[in-house]
């Protein structure tokens, strides 16, 4: 008996709310830094827009690649033990003989609490 499992499609939901907040945060703490702190002569208006840019540009490529991760991530259950399938750029293959198991520890941040998803650590 195998069973294959995938990550939810709320894993990915759950990356695009933590950009999300990180864009806040950056925004309460970067705009007054630019605008008070470097404010002379017109160079924290320009840091401000640069790296307005630069975030707006850089958070498509961050989803891009969370989007390939999780769409490479897969969970086979055998019998006798756990395959994880993982990589992007270089495929991961790891076998976890059931005998090696110890304890399964689920792990749920504030986000996956929101989501109703969580993780399952295996240890061994």
């Amino acid at each position: 008996m195998d069973t294959s499992l995938k990550p939810d499609k709320l894993y990915f939901k759950k990356q695009i709310y933590i950009i999300i907040l990180v864009t806040i945060i950056l925004g309460i703490f970067f705009v007054p830094f630019c605008l008070f702190v470097l404010g002379e002569k017109d160079s924290g208006s320009l840091v401000l827009m640069f790296g307005s840019i630069v975030w707006i540009i850089l958070c498509p490529f961050i989803l891009f690649f969370y989007k390939l991760w999780i769409n490479n991530l897969s969970y086979i259950i055998k019998d006798s033990s756990i395959t994880i399938y993982k990589g992007i750029f270089t495929k991961i293959e790891q076998n976890i003989p059931n005998s090696k198991v110890t304890d399964f520890v689920l792990y749920r941040d504030l986000f996956d609490r929101f989501l109703g998803i969580g993780s399952i650590k295996v240890q061994t």
